[in-house]
């Protein structure tokens, strides 16, 4: 463990099980849609774990395990339309912005032209949990602020059930992550 008397956050611990190395690259984005997927299930799963024990958390650390599942699927869907895109044969361009409406627009639209009617069932399903994500967030701010830029409340009642929202991250993690896999293989065989 790091010195008592450091209060630093780029300082190695002696044991290596206790570090994180950040030199990790495989895929477009992948490295990044998996960690936040990863902390996304960790803290959901802490949850389900031990419903009592953590019912004082339940209410606060859902904004960040929304916001890590939001981020997943920005990630993810940037990661399959750089892909879609050297698969189609176009110009590639990693997307700035947090509109996931447009960036599941993308890559939907390449997924379908790619794969048509061989794609997930789950994949069709992709499109309403962007919709719940977006009137919930549309611009990636509501999770992580408690107030809009006009200074009001961001929720004012919302009931989000952790079961559910476990088996709706899964399933839609283990869909895109299946197609962008795929993908990533289609594109390393390519000449």
């Amino acid at each position: 463990m790091a010195m008592s008397n450091q209060l630093r956050i780029i300082v190695p611990d002696s044991e290596i099980r206790f570090n994180a190395v950040l030199d990790h690259c495989t895929g477009v984005g992948d490295f990044h849609a998996a960690g936040y997927r990863q902390a996304t299930e960790i803290l959901l799963r802490r949850f389900l774990d031990d419903p009592d024990g953590t019912a004082g958390e339940r209410d606060s650390i859902v904004l960040p395990i929304l916001f890590l599942f939001r981020h997943y699927l920005e990630l993810r869907f940037k990661d399959i339309i750089v892909y879609g895109q050297l698969l189609s044969g176009q110009h590639t361009k990693w997307r700035h912005g947090h509109d996931l409406k447009s960036l599941w627009a993308e890559a939907q639209q390449l997924c379908e032209a790619l794969y048509g009617s061989g794609l997930p069932s789950e994949f069709l399903r992709v499109g309403d949990c962007v919709m719940d994500l977006c009137q919930l967030d549309a611009n990636s701010t509501s999770f992580r602020y408690p107030h809009d830029t006009n200074g009001r409340p961001v929720f004012k009642h919302l009931v989000i059930g952790l079961k559910s929202l476990h088996t709706t991250v899964v399933s839609i993690a283990d869909c895109l992550d299946g197609i962008s896999m795929d993908m990533s293989v289609r594109v390393q065989g390519q000449p």
